[in-house]
Protein backbone atom coordinates (compact mmCIF):
# COMPACT_ATOMS: atom_id res chain seq x y z
CA UNK A 1 0.00 0.00 0.00
CA UNK A 2 1.05 3.41 -0.68
CA UNK A 3 0.20 6.51 0.59
CA UNK A 4 1.36 10.18 -0.74
CA UNK A 5 1.19 13.22 0.63
CA UNK A 6 2.34 16.46 -0.51
CA UNK A 7 2.43 17.92 3.03
CA UNK A 8 2.30 16.21 6.38
CA UNK A 9 4.07 16.77 9.80
CA UNK A 10 6.24 13.59 9.56
CA UNK A 11 5.59 10.39 7.66
CA UNK A 12 7.07 8.46 10.50
CA UNK A 13 4.65 10.12 12.40
CA UNK A 14 1.51 8.97 10.34
CA UNK A 15 2.43 5.11 10.24
CA UNK A 16 3.36 5.07 14.00
CA UNK A 17 0.10 7.48 14.75
CA UNK A 18 -2.43 4.71 12.22
CA UNK A 19 -0.16 1.36 12.83
CA UNK A 20 -2.90 -0.58 13.78
CA UNK A 21 -5.14 0.22 10.89
CA UNK A 22 -2.55 -0.11 7.97
CA UNK A 23 -1.06 -3.41 6.42
CA UNK A 24 2.37 -4.68 6.62
CA UNK A 25 4.96 -3.02 4.61
CA UNK A 26 2.18 0.53 3.85
CA UNK A 27 4.49 3.28 2.52
CA UNK A 28 3.95 6.68 3.13
CA UNK A 29 5.99 9.42 1.11
CA UNK A 30 5.42 13.22 1.47
CA UNK A 31 7.05 15.84 -0.60
CA UNK A 32 6.90 18.23 2.07
CA UNK A 33 7.08 17.69 5.86
CA UNK A 34 6.05 20.30 8.32
CA UNK A 35 7.79 18.38 11.34
CA UNK A 36 10.27 15.70 9.59
CA UNK A 37 12.45 14.68 12.28
CA UNK A 38 15.84 12.50 12.27
CA UNK A 39 17.86 11.35 15.09
CA UNK A 40 18.39 12.84 18.26
CA UNK A 41 16.03 15.36 18.49
CA UNK A 42 17.22 16.82 14.92
CA UNK A 43 14.59 18.22 12.61
CA UNK A 44 14.99 16.90 9.25
CA UNK A 45 15.16 19.57 6.91
CA UNK A 46 12.86 19.52 2.63
CA UNK A 47 12.32 21.55 0.13
CA UNK A 48 10.65 19.81 -1.92
CA UNK A 49 13.92 18.58 -3.74
CA UNK A 50 14.34 15.93 -1.03
CA UNK A 51 12.74 12.08 -1.19
CA UNK A 52 11.23 11.56 2.33
CA UNK A 53 9.22 8.52 3.29
CA UNK A 54 8.60 6.28 5.50
CA UNK A 55 7.99 1.48 5.28
CA UNK A 56 5.71 0.42 8.32
CA UNK A 57 6.98 -3.25 9.34
CA UNK A 58 4.62 -5.67 11.24
CA UNK A 59 5.30 -8.96 10.45
CA UNK A 60 8.72 -10.72 11.41
CA UNK A 61 10.25 -7.96 13.57
CA UNK A 62 10.39 -8.90 17.09
CA UNK A 63 12.67 -7.38 20.05
CA UNK A 64 15.43 -9.42 19.32
CA UNK A 65 15.65 -8.33 15.82
CA UNK A 66 15.03 -4.59 15.79
CA UNK A 67 18.21 -3.39 16.33
CA UNK A 68 19.66 -4.68 12.77
CA UNK A 69 17.01 -3.09 11.09
CA UNK A 70 18.73 0.25 10.53
CA UNK A 71 21.42 -1.58 9.12
CA UNK A 72 19.65 -3.53 6.79
CA UNK A 73 17.84 -0.06 5.76
CA UNK A 74 21.15 1.35 5.79
CA UNK A 75 22.71 -1.55 3.11
CA UNK A 76 19.59 -1.03 0.93
CA UNK A 77 19.97 2.53 0.90
CA UNK A 78 23.36 3.03 0.20
CA UNK A 79 23.05 -0.14 -2.67
CA UNK A 80 20.10 2.17 -4.28
CA UNK A 81 22.28 5.67 -3.64
CA UNK A 82 25.60 4.74 -5.27
CA UNK A 83 23.45 3.97 -8.66
CA UNK A 84 23.16 8.07 -8.65
CA UNK A 85 26.57 8.99 -6.69
CA UNK A 86 30.49 7.50 -6.04
CA UNK A 87 32.37 7.92 -2.48
CA UNK A 88 29.50 7.09 -0.98
CA UNK A 89 29.97 5.57 2.85
CA UNK A 90 28.09 4.30 5.70
CA UNK A 91 28.47 6.54 8.69
CA UNK A 92 27.41 4.19 12.45
CA UNK A 93 24.43 4.04 12.79
CA UNK A 94 22.55 5.95 10.68
CA UNK A 95 23.73 8.18 7.59
CA UNK A 96 25.06 7.95 4.08
CA UNK A 97 27.99 10.51 3.93
CA UNK A 98 30.30 11.47 1.27
CA UNK A 99 33.73 13.56 1.89
CA UNK A 100 31.31 16.48 0.96
CA UNK A 101 28.80 16.11 3.48
CA UNK A 102 25.70 14.16 4.63
CA UNK A 103 23.13 13.56 2.43
CA UNK A 104 20.90 11.04 4.00
CA UNK A 105 19.59 9.81 7.35
CA UNK A 106 17.41 7.04 8.71
CA UNK A 107 15.18 6.79 11.31
CA UNK A 108 13.65 3.80 13.04
CA UNK A 109 10.99 4.27 15.71
CA UNK A 110 8.96 1.14 16.98
CA UNK A 111 5.50 0.45 18.93
CA UNK A 112 6.10 -2.10 21.89
CA UNK A 113 3.45 -3.34 23.89
CA UNK A 114 3.24 -6.53 26.58
CA UNK A 115 6.86 -6.98 25.16
CA UNK A 116 6.29 -7.43 21.56
CA UNK A 117 6.76 -5.35 18.73
CA UNK A 118 3.67 -4.57 17.26
CA UNK A 119 4.73 -2.16 14.31
CA UNK A 120 8.80 -1.13 12.97
CA UNK A 121 8.92 2.46 10.77
CA UNK A 122 11.87 2.76 8.96
CA UNK A 123 12.03 6.64 7.46
CA UNK A 124 14.72 7.79 5.07
CA UNK A 125 15.30 10.96 4.40
CA UNK A 126 17.64 11.60 1.43
CA UNK A 127 18.77 14.67 -0.14
CA UNK A 128 18.18 14.18 -3.75
CA UNK A 129 18.41 17.31 -5.43
CA UNK A 130 19.11 20.12 -3.14
CA UNK A 131 21.23 22.34 -4.33
CA UNK A 132 20.77 24.94 -1.19
CA UNK A 133 20.59 24.03 2.80
CA UNK A 134 19.98 25.85 6.10
CA UNK A 135 22.26 27.81 6.92
CA UNK A 136 22.79 25.83 10.68
CA UNK A 137 23.88 22.59 8.08
CA UNK A 138 25.03 24.03 5.14
CA UNK A 139 28.34 23.20 5.88
CA UNK A 140 27.75 19.48 6.63
CA UNK A 141 25.39 18.67 3.94
CA UNK A 142 25.25 17.16 0.38
CA UNK A 143 23.27 15.50 -2.06
CA UNK A 144 22.72 13.39 -4.83
CA UNK A 145 22.71 16.21 -7.44
CA UNK A 146 25.84 17.90 -5.87
CA UNK A 147 27.68 15.22 -5.87
CA UNK A 148 27.03 14.20 -9.47
CA UNK A 149 25.46 17.07 -11.41
CA UNK A 150 22.72 15.39 -12.71
CA UNK A 151 19.24 15.21 -11.19
CA UNK A 152 17.52 12.61 -10.28
CA UNK A 153 13.66 11.84 -10.14
CA UNK A 154 12.29 11.44 -6.69
CA UNK A 155 9.18 9.27 -7.56
CA UNK A 156 11.80 6.76 -9.51
CA UNK A 157 14.37 7.11 -6.74
CA UNK A 158 11.98 6.20 -4.02
CA UNK A 159 10.32 3.13 -5.84
CA UNK A 160 14.02 1.82 -6.40
CA UNK A 161 14.63 2.18 -2.53
CA UNK A 162 11.19 0.77 -1.88
CA UNK A 163 11.77 -2.34 -4.52
CA UNK A 164 15.79 -2.54 -2.71
CA UNK A 165 14.24 -2.78 0.51
CA UNK A 166 11.50 -5.00 -0.24
CA UNK A 167 14.01 -7.67 -1.77
CA UNK A 168 16.59 -7.07 1.34
CA UNK A 169 13.91 -7.81 4.25
CA UNK A 170 12.56 -11.13 2.19
CA UNK A 171 16.31 -11.98 2.69
CA UNK A 172 16.80 -10.85 5.81
CA UNK A 173 14.06 -12.89 7.12
CA UNK A 174 15.56 -15.85 5.43
CA UNK A 175 18.64 -15.48 6.95
CA UNK A 176 20.20 -14.91 3.86
CA UNK A 177 21.11 -11.31 3.82
CA UNK A 178 24.75 -10.27 3.98
CA UNK A 179 23.74 -6.30 5.45
CA UNK A 180 25.65 -6.43 7.81
CA UNK A 181 29.35 -7.31 6.07
CA UNK A 182 27.97 -5.03 3.73
CA UNK A 183 27.77 -2.04 6.27
CA UNK A 184 31.09 -2.39 7.48
CA UNK A 185 32.84 -2.74 3.98
CA UNK A 186 31.55 0.78 2.95
CA UNK A 187 31.77 1.97 6.60
CA UNK A 188 32.62 5.35 7.03
CA UNK A 189 34.23 4.86 10.17
CA UNK A 190 36.14 1.45 9.72
CA UNK A 191 39.76 2.54 11.20
CA UNK A 192 39.22 6.01 11.77
CA UNK A 193 40.00 7.98 14.58
CA UNK A 194 36.71 8.89 16.40
CA UNK A 195 35.36 10.60 19.24
CA UNK A 196 32.01 9.80 21.34
CA UNK A 197 30.21 10.02 24.60
CA UNK A 198 30.28 7.56 26.65
CA UNK A 199 27.80 7.66 30.20
CA UNK A 200 28.64 11.25 29.70
CA UNK A 201 32.00 11.33 28.88
CA UNK A 202 33.93 11.96 25.93
CA UNK A 203 36.33 9.36 24.57
CA UNK A 204 38.35 8.87 22.00
CA UNK A 205 39.72 5.38 20.01
CA UNK A 206 39.57 3.80 16.77
CA UNK A 207 36.79 3.15 14.94
CA UNK A 208 36.02 -1.05 14.20
CA UNK A 209 32.99 -2.77 13.28
CA UNK A 210 29.32 -2.60 13.50
CA UNK A 211 27.85 -5.61 14.99
CA UNK A 212 25.18 -8.10 15.21
CA UNK A 213 23.91 -6.49 18.26
CA UNK A 214 23.72 -3.16 16.66
CA UNK A 215 26.95 -2.04 18.32
CA UNK A 216 30.18 -0.13 16.93
CA UNK A 217 32.89 -1.27 18.49
CA UNK A 218 35.64 0.96 19.30
CA UNK A 219 39.41 0.22 20.83
CA UNK A 220 40.68 2.65 23.24
CA UNK A 221 43.52 3.41 25.00
CA UNK A 222 41.74 1.38 27.94
CA UNK A 223 40.13 -1.13 25.96
CA UNK A 224 37.35 -1.90 23.51
CA UNK A 225 34.31 -0.16 24.28
CA UNK A 226 30.82 -1.07 22.41
CA UNK A 227 28.76 2.24 21.32
CA UNK A 228 24.93 1.03 21.71
CA UNK A 229 23.82 4.69 20.91
CA UNK A 230 24.95 8.33 20.43
CA UNK A 231 26.95 9.82 17.72
CA UNK A 232 30.63 8.95 16.55
CA UNK A 233 32.49 11.92 14.85
CA UNK A 234 35.49 11.37 12.91
CA UNK A 235 38.29 13.32 14.60
CA UNK A 236 39.71 16.25 12.46
CA UNK A 237 37.04 15.62 10.06
CA UNK A 238 36.12 13.24 7.14
CA UNK A 239 39.09 11.04 5.18
CA UNK A 240 37.00 8.95 3.14
CA UNK A 241 38.65 7.03 0.49
CA UNK A 242 37.50 7.73 -3.02
CA UNK A 243 36.39 5.09 -5.41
Amino acid sequence: MRIRFETVDSTNKYLMDHHADLPDFTVAEAAFQSAGRGRLGRVWHGDGKSALFSVLLKEHVTVANIGLVPFVAAATLHKAMKAHARRLRIKWPNDIISPEGKLAGILCESVIEDGAVRALVVGFGVNVNNVTFPDDIAAEASSLFLESGKAVDIAVFIDEVVAAFTAEWASFRDGASDFLSYCNRHSALKGERIFFLNNGVRMDGIAGTMRKDGSLSVKTKNGTVFLHSGEATISGGMKLPSE
